[in-house]
């Protein structure tokens, strides 16, 4: 029994420390949004230019109704970077990555969903917080920003 409850402390995850998450990007500036897979062996971006996608992305409550987690010592390495332009200045910059990558136990490749991970000042991963993504969000998101 001793075993069991050692094994089950291990395994148990602790609830996230929430945190301050970066500003969601203005609608009424965002001309452009570039995403860029990070993970490919060629990162050729793709830029979304249609208003009505550019303003539903930036809508999404993804972005806007997010709440922020401090990452601990959890591993996070993002999958996207989602950047959001006025005319060629990038304004926001997010990163979008699994909740399964890289896989890891206790979930390994059985764990779903995606989470939102914020840009340092430089525009770089900020690898100690992120806003898990719940499925009702982050379908729609991928499906605008043409993700699989």
């Amino acid at each position: 029994m001793a075993a069991i409850t050692m094994m089950l402390t291990s395994v148990h995850c602790a609830a996230p420390t929430p945190t301050p998450g970066p500003p969601p990007p203005i609608e009424s500036r965002v001309t452009s949004i570039r995403v860029t897979k990070l993970i490919a062996a060629t990162r050729r971006p793709w830029q979304v230019t249609d208003r009505s996608v550019v303003s539903e992305v930036t809508r999404s409550p993804a972005f806007t109704a997010g709440i922020w987690h401090s990452a601990s010592r959890r591993e996070l390495i993002p999958q996207y970077q989602v950047e959001f332009f006025h005319d060629n200045t990038a304004e926001s910059i997010y990163f979008l990555g699994t909740n399964s990558y890289p896989p890891k136990f206790p979930c390994y490749s059985f764990c779903s969903g995606w989470w939102l991970g914020a840009a340092r000042p430089d525009g770089s991963f900020d690898p100690s917080r992120y806003s898990a993504i719940p499925d009702t969000r982050y379908i729609p998101l991928l499906d605008a920003l043409d993700l699989p």
